[in-house]
């Protein structure tokens, strides 16, 4: 019986002792002649039947791979190693011990990637998503988002940019160092605060928000994946708060609604707290909530509270 392939490739068996130190000797060139400090170990190789001296070998195999990570690490400290899911399967607690994020998808599409980083954040939290702003044209499904979408998108995770700065306008250009300073501004609460997932009674919704351990600060996005299946949107309520405080709403960023008046869709009005600063109480923002306007399909809004 022929040995199966998955897209033509096979998995070195890292039981054999030869073949566990060729690639100890390689990687260990690569990191130690080369300024490299970040790997992406990419893992889209499924293993079909491992066996080694005649036995099952899966658990085996992975064993291994651990080990080639503690090895490295220790020869390569400085080195971060980001691992990988799909076909490797290799998003575990063990292997979080070894690496410093994972990949949650090689389907880099705005809109897919708001329930596939939503499903992750059951199991583990933003600091270690890697997220990333990706070419407006995804690779993947070829469907193009604007660069607010996919900036806001990869805002809550391990935030990077994924494409060729120097192949686009200056506008999307200006974008990149937008989104990359707000997550800089924002990444302490981002990475270190606690998350928040938003139950929307519109299944079209999806929002979120991260509070900070001290309960002073909160970033709450909104997500609006497809045409609300309702006329208005409902408030949007933030827990994690501290009800007796006072808290400053600030819109950070917007799709620039327009109004109908102004030639734009469905709203008339904005919501007080978009025009004008307000500040509430804690009590308020968790049980009453925001009003929200009405987002178009494939667009986000991105809120910031914060105690006075």
């Amino acid at each position: 019986m022929s040995r199966p392939t998955g897209r033509h490739q096979w998995v070195l068996n890292l039981n054999i002792p030869a073949a566990f130190n060729y690639l100890l000797e390689r990687m260990s060139w690569l990191l130690g002649e080369h300024a490299v400090d970040y790997v992406k170990w990419d893992m889209n190789r499924e293993l079909v039947q491992p066996g080694h001296n005649g036995k099952a070998a899966a658990d085996a195999q992975t064993r291994q791979f651990y080990r080639l990570l503690d090895t490295l690490g220790e020869r390569f400290p400085h080195v971060e190693f980001e691992s990988c899911s799909s076909g490797g399967g290799r998003i575990d607690y063990e292997v979080l011990t070894r690496c410093h994020r994972f990949w949650a998808s090689d389907n880099n599409d705005a809109l897919e990637r708001n329930t596939i980083q939503r499903g992750m954040s059951y199991f583990f939290p933003p600091e270690v998503m890697g997220a990333h702003i990706g070419h407006h044209k995804c690779h993947a499904t070829f469907r193009q988002h604007s660069i607010a979408f996919r900036g806001l998108t990869a805002l809550f995770g391990h935030m990077g940019l994924e494409l060729d700065p120097l192949a686009v306008d200056e506008q999307e250009r200006e974008g990149y160092r937008h989104y990359a300073a707000l997550h800089k501004q924002w990444r302490e609460v981002i990475h270190h605060g606690t998350q928040w997932r938003v139950d929307m009674p519109d299944s079209t919704t999806l929002a979120q928000g991260i509070v900070s351990q001290d309960q002073r600060q909160g970033l709450f996005i909104v997500s609006q994946l497809a045409m609300p299946d309702y006329t208005l949107m409902m408030p949007l309520r933030m827990p994690g708060l501290t009800a007796s405080a006072q808290y400053r709403i600030t819109l950070l960023d917007h799709p620039n609604i327009r109004l109908t008046g102004e030639g734009g869709h469905t709203m008339r009005k904005l919501p007080a707290w978009m025009e004008s600063p307000q500040t509430v109480s804690g009590e308020w923002l968790m049980q009453a909530g925001l009003a929200l306007p009405v987002l178009d399909p494939e667009t986000a809004i991105l809120i910031g509270v914060e105690r006075v």
